[in-house]
């Protein structure tokens, strides 16, 4: 599962979002781990992670609610 994170960042010439990514998935054992780290399976999910976070941080920027979050996950556009 890849996910996208925004921050926003409130300074005293107004606000502005940041954008972190993180690809959570289970170890051997089941533990959840994370990793900015993507191999070449990855990166279609990444870009679609990057396009909802684009499109969420135009949102925001503009005047959206105070929910900030955007996410996406390989073959689900919905996100988690």
């Amino acid at each position: 599962m890849i996910t996208a994170s925004i921050w926003r960042n409130s300074t005293e010439k107004g606000d502005y979002f940041s954008t972190t990514f993180e690809r959570r998935y289970q170890d051997r054992d089941g533990n959840w781990k994370s990793t900015t780290a993507y191999a070449v399976d990855d990166l279609l999910a990444l870009a679609k992670a990057a396009e909802l976070a684009y499109v969420r941080s135009l949102e925001l920027r503009a005047g959206g609610d105070t929910a900030v979050d955007a996410a996406s996950d390989e073959g689900d556009d919905a996100g988690e």
